[in-house]
């Protein structure tokens, strides 16, 4: 029985063409895995059979084929070519084109299936982050490094020099639930969201922010 990595509950399986999906079903906890099995290609599944050029030669010239082995699991033909005279011919079935066809159309769903269970990491992992971010911030730990920094920068956004600060600003990510000080300085709200939305590329939101920003600072003239 396969175990979750994480909350260490069964996986569940679900055996496909070219190997088996494992899921965790624990309300809670995302894990799936998908791992490929080693029954393709191998001796066991692998089947004599005859090879033409092309479907004329079978009407045309039957004597005229070349013997491989085919996979029976992909369809695909196997190794150098095996010495005819160590086969009857009439026991000799025709290279199997539907198998390569069939696998080919399951490989393609399966890449795709494979690719939305990356797309549903991610997602997991990001929200992994966030979460775990989000209780950082409510730990006593943060509380000090934040009124640490804000008494530093005076209470003053370190953006703008003109708002006063409610906020402090990561600029080193990677130093996250261990900053250095010098990683961190203090911002007003505003700014705080435009520097946020730069960072993770909103460059169109930060210049509409700024903007509503300026339209409203001249009309308050």
């Amino acid at each position: 029985m396969t175990k979750c990595p994480k909350c260490d509950s069964a996986l569940s399986e679900v055996d496909k063409k070219f190997g088996t999906l494992y899921s965790c079903n624990k309300e809670g906890c995302y894990h799936e895995e998908f791992n490929y099995s080693k029954n393709c290609c191998n001796d066991q599944f692998l089947k004599p059979v005859k090879v033409y050029k092309d479907e004329f030669d079978i009407h045309i010239e039957p004597n005229k084929f070349t013997v491989y082995n085919q996979c029976q699991t992909c369809g695909k033909k196997v190794g150098t070519a095996l010495k005819k005279a160590n086969f009857q011919e009439h026991d000799l079935p025709l290279f199997n084109e539907n198998l390569v066809n069939e696998s080919e159309s399951e490989r393609i769903d399966l890449r795709k299936e494979l690719t939305e269970i990356d797309e549903r990491k991610k997602r997991a992992r990001h929200d992994d982050f966030w979460d775990d971010y989000t209780e950082y911030l409510k730990s006593e730990r943060w509380k000090s490094i934040r009124e640490i920094v804000l008494r530093r920068d005076n209470y003053k956004c370190q953006s703008c020099l003109t708002e006063d600060a409610v906020e402090v600003h990561h600029t080193i990510g990677h130093f996250r639930k261990n900053e250095p000080i010098f990683s961190l300085f203090s911002v007003c709200n505003r700014c705080h969201i435009i520097i946020t939305e730069i960072e993770r590329g909103g460059h169109r939101t930060a210049e509409k922010i700024i903007y509503q920003f300026e339209k409203e600072k001249n009309n308050g003239r």
